[in-house]
């Protein structure tokens, strides 16, 4: 069985400024809630995401338990901002 779970964010900004941001992957902590202390833990050799690009973090999402994640961008799509992350 998979899930998936949506959100939509409305932002008072311009698209390009979103994607600016949102396309940065030294930026995820700064979305992702403090209490789940985000921490990016790959050497990362860019400042943009790109497609195949793997991210190593860890996170503490449930009773400050420590886990290691590993995503990786398998999709962007700039006109619409869209990232599909695994």
């Amino acid at each position: 069985m998979v899930y998936e779970l949506l959100r939509e964010q409305f932002l008072e900004c311009s698209l390009d400024e979103a994607w600016e941001f949102f396309s940065s992957p030294y930026n995820l902590p700064r979305i992702a809630p403090s209490e789940m202390d985000f921490k990016i833990v790959s050497n990362l050799q860019t400042d943009k995401i790109y497609e195949g690009l793997k991210i190593d973090y860890t996170v503490r999402p449930l009773f400050h338990i420590k886990l290691n994640w590993k995503s990786e961008i398998e999709d962007i799509n700039s006109d619409t901002a869209l990232l599909i992350i695994n």
